[in-house]
């Protein structure tokens, strides 16, 4: 082992001896390693037997510099360095947010209530427009019955003996039906009118008298002539289904584009201001407190309680530690042309002594410089993590091999 990391050393310099030369004709120095046998590699340099060999270290699978978007003074620290958190959880806030806290409270339930008065208000009118729309189609129903009844009953003939009786018999039920009504209403007409059996009783009532009514016009047709008070009534009836028509249509006419327009502007515009006043509110409010992006570990506080930040200064690291990857340092541009997104590697972690089977997941679009030297930095997905892997580790990553 010693024979080999000095080995490594003199390599080492030799290789730095030949970038100094090659950097005089304009050449890249590829990635060089050694094979894992006891000697050299005879291969081109920057390969393996297994393929281009790049060094490296492990990082979190994601880390952000968490800071406020505006200054004040520190009201409460949540965490501290290495708890846990999860994506949207609150790590920090600033003095005021309990005022603003409030205030949104407050301006949601206005929202609240302007949305349901506006639903409200909405469900109303189409109900509105369709119990006028009923309301007339009844009224009209109602004169046309009228009208053909005043019409037959004048210009009727005498009906059959059998008719006669039959008319007869439709009189007495329906006068027994109106006495059974009426004695039905009269026992609950002394309640007030909004009492529900009251309103029914009346209803039944009423019915029974329009049955009985028309029983007897129509008896009163087969019999003979309506007299000159039946002739009377019978006009009356026409008259008060026209005078029932036009009412109806009336309703209808105030309904029938829907909704009054002044009405719902104004509700619009309440919520409207309600939403806009909560947003006001959210959006302080989000601003003076710091919450995680996702979900991942604390690794750094550098704010106190009572200490006062500004704007844009980092005061928390976040970390995501569950799914760590590995990032190279030395890929050459020699040999970055033979790396691929999604290539099998092998990820040697020597802290762990550990070999771990990963791909690539990113290869940098832009170089950099070590020592003087083009580099590219890639990523590498790890297939598992062993529980002591730690970000920082140093790593080798074999490309184009399994481990």
């Amino acid at each position: 082992m010693k024979w080999h990391a000095m080995l490594t050393v003199l390599i080492a310099l030799s290789l730095a001896g030949c970038g100094a030369a090659d950097q005089s004709t304009g050449q890249a120095l590829p990635t060089v390693v050694l094979d894992s046998g006891e000697t050299a590699s005879q291969a081109s340099p920057g390969v393996s037997r297994g393929g281009v060999v790049a060094s490296g270290f492990v990082v979190p699978g994601q880390k952000a510099q968490l800071a406020f978007s505006q200054g004040g003074e520190v009201e409460e620290v949540h965490v501290v360095v290495g708890d846990p958190v999860e994506a949207g959880q609150a790590l920090a806030r600033l003095a005021g947010a309990d005022q603003f806290q409030a205030a949104l409270s407050i301006a949601e339930l206005a929202v609240l209530t302007a949305q349901q008065d506006l639903d409200q208000f909405q469900e109303n009118a189409s109900l509105a427009t369709a119990q006028a729309q009923l309301e007339l189609a009844n009224a009209l129903d109602e004169l046309r019955e009228a009208e053909y009844t005043r019409t037959v009953r004048q210009e009727g003939n005498r009906a059959s003996q059998a008719t006669i009786n039959a008319a007869r018999a439709s009189v007495i039920l329906a006068k027994d039906e109106l006495e059974r009504a009426k004695g039905e209403y009269d026992s609950h007409s002394g309640k007030p009118e909004d009492n529900p059996a009251r309103a029914l009783a009346l209803t039944k009532y009423a019915a029974a008298q329009r049955k009985y009514d028309s029983a007897l016009r129509n008896l009163n047709w087969y019999t003979g002539h309506p007299t000159e008070l039946q002739q009377a009534q019978l006009d009356g009836e026409v008259a008060l289904a026209e005078a029932q028509v036009e009412i109806a249509q009336l309703a209808w006419e105030r309904v029938k584009d829907g909704p009054n327009a002044d009405q719902l502007a104004v509700l619009q515009a309440r919520l409207a201001s309600a939403e806009d006043q909560a947003e006001a509110a959210r959006a302080t409010l989000d601003a003076l407190t710091l919450k995680a992006p996702f979900a991942g570990t604390v690794s750094k506080v550098a704010i106190t309680r009572g200490e006062w930040v500004t704007p844009g200064t980092p005061v928390l690291v976040l970390a995501d530690l569950e799914h760590m990857r590995v990032e190279t340092t030395d890929l050459s541009e020699l040999d970055v042309p033979k790396i691929e997104l999604g290539m099998a590697v092998t990820v040697i972690i020597e802290a762990l002594n550990e070999e771990l089977a990963g791909h690539v997941i990113e290869i940098s679009p832009l170089a950099d410089t070590l020592g003087g030297d083009v580099v590219y930095a890639t990523i590498v997905e790890l297939g598992i993590h062993p529980t002591d892997l730690r970000a920082g580790m140093s790593a080798e990553v074999r490309f184009g091999t399994g481990p």
